[in-house]
């Protein structure tokens, strides 16, 4: 059935010929088809970890404006909404900013009405400049008895409007000072305690933060860690039996290995303090040596994590029983891999014991393997007691 499907190849005799292929784990289609297995596991993974966050809730930090309002309280521009939140009422937030709200609003407004006071002042003071520079053109135009080309006495009068404008905006922005120093006076004596209750509110967001980190940690560990554990096992015991599935297994296992990797690295960042890594990080980069061990160390560290892995895995696979086993099956030493044949009962090469008498049935059975070929027993089996006359 299905013939037409089998390319065949015939000899000069006409007869057909059939080439022997070489085992191989899979095909080219199925190495693509556990690719984009693999693939499709750990985008799915990544939408449950996404998930999984928000079944904890998140807590909500502190108003940011707050901080705003503590370090630059005597130079505000302007005074946006605040949102608070529950953290910000817990510790009494927003009732203490709502007593300094409305000085804090003036304060801004004189400060933006001040700055643009001092900004005309400035433009100002540059045409003063251009004035008295034409003027002193003017001047020297006339002493060299040349053709004057500026009007003298409206440059003197434009220069004495722009000055006493600027005496005016100064006069202006010296009242404003004082009523800024007046509310500023009626706000100090709140900041200490706004301070206090804000870093209280960051502490209590950072600890309420870190066991949100840890449910979500907690969640994703306990839908990647089963899974993973059942596919290593899955993988071990396919490969164990030599079974033409472990490559399944294997693409699962490593898919897993990947989500599992990910949820661990992501919380051990979470956890380390950031400023401490970019301190640390700025002091290796800063110096050569230090720079060098940085780099050396981290290939280390990788060489160690997923080289120790595949040497687990490659312990478990080239045992020294399952690897005798295998060459025995290839008709080769199971120490020195020399081709050997099945009347010899030593090696010729390195004189490994190939053959030895069964203690039960007093036949030849392989050193190597538990059975014997002759009564199926092992050597730790019983041998039966002696018959008696």
């Amino acid at each position: 059935m299905f013939s037409f499907l089998r390319r065949k190849n015939t000899t000069t005799d006409g007869l057909e010929a059939y080439e022997e292929i070489a085992e191989k784990k899979t095909t080219s289609a199925g190495y693509l088809l556990l690719i984009v297995m693999g693939i499709f596991i750990i985008v799915v993974g990544q939408t449950i970890f996404s998930d999984l966050r928000h079944i904890p809730t998140l807590p909500i930090n502190p108003a940011y404006c707050t901080n705003n309002f503590i370090e630059d309280y005597k130079s505000l521009r302007n005074t946006d909404q605040c949102s608070f939140g529950s953290i910000d009422r817990e510790f009494g937030i927003e009732e203490q900013v709502n007593q300094i709200l409305p000085s804090l609003q003036t304060i801004a407004k004189l400060n933006s009405e001040i700055n643009d006071l001092n900004y005309r002042n400035s433009r100002l003071t540059h045409q003063i400049e251009q004035a008295q520079t034409q003027y002193d053109v003017s001047l020297q135009e006339k002493m060299a008895k040349e053709e004057v080309l500026y009007n003298r006495s409206g440059i003197q009068q434009s220069i004495t409007s722009l000055r006493n404008s600027v005496e005016a905006n100064t006069s202006t922005i010296a009242g404003l000072q004082t009523q800024l120093q007046s509310e500023i006076s009626k706000v100090e004596p709140f900041i200490i305690p706004l301070k206090t209750a804000y870093e209280q509110a960051q502490n209590s967001y950072a600890s309420k933060y870190a066991w949100y980190r840890i449910k979500v940690f907690c969640l994703m560990l306990l839908f990647v860690l089963p899974i993973f554990i059942f596919a290593t096992r899955w993988y071990l015991s396919l490969k164990k039996r030599n079974s033409p599935y472990t490559i399944i297994a294997t693409s699962v296992m490593g898919s897993f290995a990947i989500l599992f990797l990910q949820v661990v690295l992501v919380f051990l960042y979470d956890i380390i303090p950031h400023t401490w890594i970019e301190k640390i990080f700025k002091i290796f980069q800063s110096t050569p040596i230090l720079r060098y061990i940085l780099y050396y160390g981290t290939v280390f560290l990788v060489v160690a994590l997923f080289g120790g892995i595949v040497y687990l895995i490659q312990r478990r696979i080239f045992d020294s029983k399952k690897t005798a086993i295998r060459r025995l099956k290839d008709s080769k030493c199971p120490t020195c891999s020399f081709t050997i044949n099945q009347f010899e009962d030593y090696c010729p090469k390195c004189g490994t014991t190939l053959k030895e008498t069964c203690p039960h049935c007093n036949n030849k059975r392989i050193a190597l393997l538990p059975f014997c070929p002759v009564c199926g027993k092992t050597k730790s089996q019983n041998t039966p007691p002696a018959p008696t006359v």
